[in-house]
C-alpha cells in the first residue's frame, strides 16, 4: 500500500475555502497534506478531523514555490493565533488549526481584497501574451498574411487556437468582474461568503492536449513535421524546467534566475535546430519544386507561342486547405526565332487561387487590385467576371476573377488576342491533382 500520493493543484484563489474543505476530507480519509512538490503531496496516516484554512498572502508572488521570509513572518503571526503553516506556494498559504478557539485569520473585507487582487494579478500574468499574440496574428491574417493563412490549414488552425485563447482570457476577465461585484454586494449586506463550491476539474489540461495533438496531425499533413522540431524542443524544455523547479523548490530569486537561464537555453537549442533543418534542406517547404521541369504545370510558353521552346527554369509552390488552394508557377523559356543563333527569352508567372467561398476570392481581389492602380478594365477580353491589366516596358500584369478562382498573371511580352483565348482556357480548366 502506498504511503504517499500526489494530486494536481486544481484550485483558483477564489476557491480557497473549497481547497480547505478538500484537504479536510482527505485527512478524514487518512491522507494528510504535507507539502507542495510537483503538486500536492499527501501522506497516509490515521483518519483525523483536521481543520484547514487556505489563505491568499498579499505579499506572495507567482514565482514563490516555497515559504519566503515574508511568508514565514506571516506564519509566525498566525501560529500565535492558533494556525500552523503547513506549506505555501505562489500566494496560497495552507494552515492547519492547532487551537480549538482559533478565530478567522483575516477579516472578511481584507480577505476579499487579498483574493481579488491575487486573481487579477494572475489574470494579467496569463492574459497579456495571448491577447498581444491574438492582435498580431489577427492583424496579419486580415492584412498582409491573408493569402498565406487562408489556404494553409496549419496556420489557420493555430490562428484559431490563439484567437480562442484570447477570447477565453476576455471571458475570464468578465467572469472575474461579475464575481467581484457579487461578493462585494454580499459582504456589504453582512452575509458570510464561502469562496469556491467544489474542486476544479482537469478538463482544461485534457483540452490542451487534444488541441496540440490535432495541431501536430494537421502540421504533419501539410508537410511541416520537420519545422515542428524547434517547437517540440521548446515545449520539452519548458516542461523539464517546470518539473525541476517544482522538485527543487528554489527561492523566489533562484526561481527567476533558473527561468531566465532556461529561456536562454531553450532559445539557443531551438535556433540550432532551425539552422540544422535549413542547412540539411535549404529549399524545404510543403509541396515545393524547383528546376527546369514543368511537369504538372497548366501553362507554359509552348502552349500559346509557336516554335521550339527550351525551358531554362521553373519554380512552383502550392498550399492546400479546407477553404481552398493556391498554386504558384514561374517559367522561363528560350527559343531561337530566326536561326541566327540569337535566342529570345520569355518569362511567365501566374498564381491560381481556387475556393468555393466567394468571400475569400473577393477579399483576395481587393488585396491584389491595390497593385493595379490605374490599370485598364479587360474583363471582356478575358471573358471574366472582372479583370484588370497593366502594361509597361514590354511586360503585362493581369488580375482575373472567375466564378471559382482568382488568377494573377505576369507575362513578358504581353498577350495578344490569339494568346488570350488559349491562356484563359488552360488556366480556367486547370484542376490540381489530388
Amino acid at each position: 500500500m502506498k504511503d504517499r500520493k500526489r494530486c494536481a493543484i486544481l484550485f483558483r484563489y477564489r476557491d480557497c475555502d473549497a481547497f480547505a474543505k478538500y484537504l479536510r476530507r482527505q485527512s478524514a480519509e487518512g491522507w494528510h497534506f504535507k507539502e507542495f512538490k510537483l503538486g500536492m503531496v499527501f501522506e497516509r496516516g490515521e483518519p483525523e478531523d483536521v481543520v484547514y484554512a487556505v489563505e491568499v498572502f498579499p505579499k506572495g508572488t507567482e514565482m514563490d514555490v516555497k515559504p519566503e521570509p515574508e511568508t514565514e513572518e506571516y506564519a509566525a503571526y498566525c501560529e500565535a493565533a492558533g494556525w500552523q503553516l503547513v506549506d505555501s506556494i505562489r500566494r496560497f498559504c495552507v494552515f492547519r488549526r492547532t487551537g480549538e478557539d482559533a478565530g478567522p485569520i483575516t477579516e472578511p473585507e481584507e480577505r476579499f481584497q487579498n483574493i481579488r487582487k491575487a486573481e487579477w494579478r494572475e489574470w494579467l500574468g496569463t492574459a497579456v501574451s495571448p491577447l498581444l499574440l491574438a492582435v498580431l496574428w489577427g492583424w496579419a491574417f486580415f492584412t498582409i498574411g491573408f493569402r498565406q493563412y487562408i489556404f494553409n490549414d496549419t496556420l489557420l488552425f493555430f490562428l484559431l487556437v490563439v484567437m480562442g485563447g484570447a477570447l477565453q482570457r476576455v471571458w475570464n476577465a468578465a467572469s472575474l468582474l461579475l464575481w467581484s461585484r457579487r461578493v462585494k454586494r454580499r459582504l456589504s449586506g453582512g452575509e458570510t461568503v464561502v469562496y469556491g463550491r467544489g474542486r476544479r476539474r482537469g478538463g482544461s489540461w485534457l483540452g490542451f492536449i487534444l488541441v496540440m495533438a490535432a495541431g501536430l496531425l494537421i502540421a504533419h499533413k501539410d508537410g511541416y513535421t520537420q519545422a515542428l522540431i524547434p517547437a517540440l524542443i521548446a515545449a520539452a524544455g519548458i516542461l523539464c524546467c517546470g518539473i525541476f523547479i517544482s522538485l527543487k523548490r528554489p527561492s523566489r530569486a533562484g526561481n527567476e534566475g533558473i527561468q531566465y537561464l532556461a529561456a536562454f537555453g531553450i532559445f539557443l537549442a531551438a535556433m540550432v535546430a532551425i539552422v540544422v533543418i535549413l542547412i540539411s534542406d535549404p529549399d524545404r517547404g510543403p509541396h515545393f519544386t524547383k528546376g527546369p521541369d514543368a511537369t504538372g504545370f497548366p501553362l507554359i510558353q509552348a502552349d500559346y507561342s509557336e516554335g521550339e521552346w527550351e525551358l531554362t527554369y521553373t519554380d512552383s509552390g502550392t498550399s492546400d486547405g479546407v477553404l481552398g488552394s493556391m498554386r504558384y508557377f514561374y517559367v522561363t523559356a528560350g527559343r531561337n526565332e530566326d536561326g541566327n543563333g540569337e535566342d529570345s527569352t520569355e518569362l511567365l508567372s501566374y498564381t491560381i487561387y481556387q475556393s468555393r467561398h466567394a468571400w475569400i476570392l473577393d477579399r483576395l481581389w481587393r488585396q491584389e487590385a491595390k497593385h493595379f492602380a490605374g490599370g485598364d478594365d479587360c474583363a471582356g477580353q478575358w471573358r471574366a467576371a472582372c479583370a484588370l491589366c497593366c502594361e509597361e516596358d514590354g511586360a503585362a500584369q493581369y488580375l482575373l476573377r472567375y466564378e471559382d478562382r482568382l488568377i494573377t498573371l505576369w507575362m513578358e511580352p504581353p498577350a495578344d488576342d490569339g494568346k488570350i483565348d488559349v491562356i484563359r482556357e488552360k488556366l480556367t480548366a486547370y484542376e490540381p491533382e489530388g
